[in-house]
Order: structure tokens, then sequence, then C-alpha cells
């Protein structure tokens, strides 16, 4: 978990206006801010494929209701 966090923690681009300490605590908390960060921006990524595709069935049953009643009023 660590090493993930740390590999994680490497992989970022740097900032230069983010001065970090060199004691532990400052990094610890530097990683959990982008990590934290992170997780954020996942959840609202999944929100938003989350709504598109409820978006897309509500779109899809609106179409096969008009279909359905093209349908019904073409046997009348």
């Amino acid at each position: 978990m660590f090493r993930d966090i740390i590999r994680h923690y490497e992989a970022l681009p740097r900032m230069p206006n983010k001065k970090i300490h060199s004691s532990a605590t400052s990094w610890t908390n530097v990683i959990l801010e982008e990590l934290e960060a992170r997780a954020t921006m996942e959840k609202k990524e999944k929100d938003i494929a989350r709504e598109e595709k409820e978006s897309e069935r509500v779109f899809q049953l609106e179409k096969l209701r008009i279909t359905n009643a093209a349908e019904t009023s073409s046997d009348v």
C-alpha cells in the first residue's frame, strides 16, 4: 500500500509553488491531499458516466414509447 502511494506521488507532475518540507508529516499530508483529490476526481467521473448512462436509458425508453404509440395508432 505504502509503495503504491509513493509510486503515485512520484508520478504526479511537480508543482513549483508547493513547498515540501523534509519532515515525514509534510510528505504524508501532501500525499494524502493528492490521493483525496484523485479520489474526488474519480468519483466525479463515475457520477458523470452514471448520469450519461441514465440519460441514454431515458432517451431509449422515450423512443420506444413513441414507436409503440405510432404502431398502435397505425393499427387503428
